[in-house]
């Protein structure tokens, strides 16, 4: 049944983001007490209680705030390394061996990561070296390569007009376990630092069995079957040049596009727009990013716990629930009946209002005074996040459709760059920023505010190209690339 590893995936995914880069709050709390007890080891050693430990408070302090930054930021970097450099490699192995084998290789390398990261702090080595297990993600990837598969997994098994349901079920599963997981962690963390890692270890390996009970999805037909009804429905003369796989079959049309579309990323020059629409993830992937220093920047600012900063995770959950299952769902009704715009139309309004709210958001958070107007700009921030399906939707209704994994691929490099930017850099504008003095701590988020400006200036100028516009496109090219060959060929 095509529908079947749907609901699978749901399983898989929520295990896949008990990895430390999607809840920060088990490793920074974990990381802060390794840093702030070899500081104070070397500066006073009479705080350090008789079992070792530290009063959270006393960890506020400039020295090991900005290390703690810096170690997480350069963290992140390295942990994304494996995914720019070997996310195509693997996406083309997905498409030769199968992507069950490929997402269990993955969750495997993940596994080997965390126990890597964990064993670091349970020895006290020194604490730099868990930059060094970022070697283990070369197995299968890392989590991008997680989030790739599951992508192809997904456009495998589910019909065009469901694909951005799907999407949203995914995304659902995901803000599930993020608003699970904050106060399972402080709960955990009240006992020992440890038990929330312990924890989430043993749901990657989870993960890994959920994997093997996946179905495989690699030629599963949906494409063909897809096809199969387009062609009843037109002429043989406009649907055979489009749908069918075989070169023999349309010589003409085959072998130019397989000439200029041979690099990955060869088809963006076709449309500045998908190229502007693809480069958006970048930007917004550094702003995610930046995203992870929320928790640590609260706590310092406010003179919060980082188990108080914690339950933020949960609230921007809770609001993505209700972004997910009731406002998106008005908004995109609304857009298609009363407005009247079409689908592509309506994936661009809803990706340019998602930047303009993700604005505000980043600089309220940098500049919020008290509490009460942090959590609000927070909610405001996490009102913008439908930014990244709309925007994922968009770029596919304007691509033709034996481009999409292109695409996507495309987008999960960008999606990485960004990361590898992202967390070293503002990272680094945090530690510039608490020693500038309190009203500078939130550097990262005004910065990342002015950068979104940016965007959102991008997202204005982007114009809606349809599919048949694309398709029409192709042939012209496709007529003058032909053309082109023939006189060289005829000057030769």
């Amino acid at each position: 049944m095509v529908s079947t590893p749907v609901p699978l995936l749901d399983d898989t995914d929520v295990p896949t983001f008990a990895i430390p880069s999607k809840n920060p709050l088990r490793r920074i709390r974990l990381f802060e007490s390794i840093i702030c007890e070899n500081y104070y080891k070397a500066h006073d050693p009479s705080v350090i209680r008789p079992d070792g430990s530290i009063p959270e408070a006393l960890c506020k302090v400039e020295s090991v705030q900005g290390e703690l930054a810096m170690l997480d930021g350069f963290k992140s970097l390295f942990m994304n390394i494996p995914g720019v450099l070997l996310s195509i490699p693997y996406g083309i192995l997905a498409d030769k061996i199968g992507r069950k084998k490929v997402l269990m290789m993955t969750c495997f390398g993940l596994v080997l990561e965390f126990a890597s990261v964990i064993a670091v702090c349970w020895f006290r080595l020194p604490i730099k070296f868990i930059w060094v297990s970022a070697l283990f993600l070369c197995i299968g990837g890392g989590a991008q390569m997680i989030a790739a598969l599951i992508l192809m997994v997904l456009a495998d098994v589910t019909p065009d007009a469901d694909r951005t349901t799907a999407f949203f079920q995914l995304q659902g599963c995901v803000l599930v376990s993020e608003l699970i997981a904050p106060p399972v962690s402080a709960w955990l963390m009240s006992m020992s630092l440890y038990y929330p890692l312990l924890c989430s270890l043993a749901l990657l390996v989870f993960a890994i069995l959920v994997s093997c009970a996946l179905p495989e999805t690699r030629g599963s037909g949906h494409e063909a079957a897809g096809a199969g009804v387009a062609a009843a429905a037109k002429p043989a003369t406009e649907t055979e040049p489009l749908l069918s796989d075989d070169p023999g079959l349309h010589p003409k049309r085959r072998r130019p596009a397989a000439k200029k579309h041979h690099g990955i990323l060869s088809f963006l020059r076709q449309d500045i727009n998908v190229t502007l629409l693809v480069m958006t993830f970048l930007m917004y992937t550094m702003g995610r990013q930046t995203m992870m220093l929320l928790i640590q920047y609260v706590s310092k600012r406010y003179n919060w716990t980082l188990a108080m900063a914690g339950e933020l995770l949960s609230v921007r959950a809770a609001f993505n629930l209700v972004l997910l299952l009731v406002i998106l769902p008005v908004l995109s009704s609304l857009a298609m009946t009363r407005f009247n715009l079409t689908v592509s139309q309506r994936d661009l309004w809803i990706s340019r209002i998602s930047v303009f709210l993700v604005t505000l958001g980043f600089f309220g958070l940098g500049l919020s005074p008290t509490p009460a107007l942090m959590v609000l700009s927070l909610v405001v921030y996490t009102l913008g996040s439908g930014f990244g399906a709309a925007n994922r939707s968009l770029a596919t209704t304007m691509v033709h459709p034996d481009h999409i994994g292109k695409l996507y691929t495309s987008i999960a490099v960008f999606d990485t760059i960004g990361a590898l930017v992202g967390g070293p850099t503002m990272s680094y504008a945090f530690k510039w920023g608490l020693k500038k003095g309190p009203a500078w701590t939130g550097a990262p988020f005004v910065i990342l505010g002015v950068c979104f400006v940016g965007l959102l200036a991008v997202m204005v100028v982007v114009r809606v190209r349809s599919l048949e516009e694309t398709i029409e496109s192709e042939e012209e090219e496709s007529e003058l690339s032909g053309e082109e060959e023939g006189l060289l060929t005829a000057a030769r």
